[in-house]
């Protein structure tokens, strides 16, 4: 190998390496949830209101019958849990403002034939795939309709008021922070 073959080897294995450097974060993010779950999707289901359970059991399978592959990365979340996300991110729900506190809403990751949709998936390749539009039918609402922080991966029981919510949790502990 000569001397600017071998210079041109190493300057393309820097831009390789930059490149995994810049783009590993988002890789992660798409895929690693994805492959490393730390619930099943059946204790998920099990942690949500059980009167609302049937409506995303029934979600569920409907995509896996139209060839997906569902992996619910999050379920009922407690008020600190919600804190902490919060200050991770401001454009979160406040603890006590997010139906995952009633257990009324997930977040899935979905896999068809190698295609990832997750929370970095474009709104219109979601649209496209027309899991909003079943989500709808079935009686569950869709976050990557939120203004300013479409959540794509986020479906949650429609007509909710988490205000009222959270009023009545309020009403019923006793304290500021249920």
């Amino acid at each position: 190998m000569q001397k600017d073959e071998k210079k041109i080897l190493i300057f393309s294995l820097v831009l390789i390496g930059g490149g995994y450097y810049l783009l590993k974060d988002k890789l992660k993010r798409n895929y690693t949830a994805y492959t490393t779950p730390t619930k099943s999707n059946t204790e998920h289901l099990n942690s949500l209101n059980p009167q609302v359970k049937p409506l995303f059991v029934a979600f569920i399978n409907q995509l896996i019958r139209e060839g997906y592959k569902p992996q619910i990365n999050s379920s009922y979340r407690t008020f600190k849990r919600q804190a902490e996300l919060k200050k991770e991110d401001k454009r979160n729900a406040s603890a006590g403002f997010s139906p995952h506190n009633y257990g009324i809403a997930i977040d899935v990751q979905l896999n068809k034939n190698g295609k990832i949709y997750g929370k970095d998936t474009p709104v219109k390749e979601w649209l496209l795939s027309g899991v909003p539009s079943m989500a709808d039918k079935l009686g569950l609402a869709w976050g990557g309709i939120f203004k300013g922080y479409p959540d794509s991966v986020h479906f949650y029981v429609k007509g909710m008021d988490t205000a009222k919510l959270y009023k009545m949790a309020l009403n019923q502990f006793k304290t500021s922070d249920p």
